[in-house]
């Protein structure tokens, strides 16, 4: 409990610019006709500051940047300053190899470094932290039913909706990877949530 107000504190703090530098990339994406869904056309690679871990956000992965309701748009839009931070934790909770704990410490990590707002990282973080079970779920059961959101290969048609293109994938007999998976989770889930409890014992 001690720790969340910690962290909840701390995005009341001002934080500098470029405090972490770990995005070694632009994010690069194209729209799917329906316009609230995209999809990467190169990896987006994140290095999670003070480590030495990677996180990379494939080619091909699915996604609708920060998942804020259409009435709020007008006070926080799906896309800003915490757009690339938002694809990278998107991923993780599709991905599920690390847990909701260790993705939201993502999502504040690479936020800080973006030089995201206080109001901004504050409203973002409460978000996933009161309202991710349900993204979380969700992703749960997409991926046990045989949806996949990472697309083995790129559409063609500029014409094609997302979920058009996710049902193509299915019929195709694709499916993605099962969790949990018997293979050891990703060193950077345990990073990253160290590396941010280092940062809020530094300040």
């Amino acid at each position: 409990m001690r720790a969340k107000t910690a962290v909840v504190a701390m995005l009341l703090v001002a934080t500098p610019a470029l405090a972490f530098l770990g995005f070694n990339n632009f994010l690069q994406v194209s729209p799917f006709l329906d316009g609230n869904n995209w999809f990467l056309t190169q990896p987006l690679v994140y290095h999670v500051p003070r480590t030495e871990a990677v996180i990379t956000v494939p080619v091909g992965f699915q996604t609708d940047f920060a998942s804020v309701p259409r009435p709020f748009w007008s006070l926080l839009p799906p896309w800003g300053s915490y757009g690339p931070a938002a694809v990278v934790h998107d991923f993780l909770y599709w991905d599920q190899q690390c847990t909701r704990e260790e993705a939201d410490a993502v999502i504040l990590l690479a936020m800080t470094e973006s030089d995201v707002g206080r109001f901004d990282r504050w409203v973002i973080y409460r978000a996933v932290h009161w309202g991710g079970a349900l993204a979380w779920k969700g992703n749960t059961k997409a991926r046990s039913s045989g949806r996949e959101r990472v697309m083995p290969a790129l559409p063609t048609d500029p014409n094609t909706t997302w979920s058009a293109y996710q049902r193509s994938i299915y019929d195709s007999g694709h499916r993605p990877e099962p969790r949990p998976t018997e293979a050891p989770k990703p060193d950077y889930c345990r990073q990253a949530a160290q590396a941010w409890s280092t940062y809020l014992a530094s300040r």
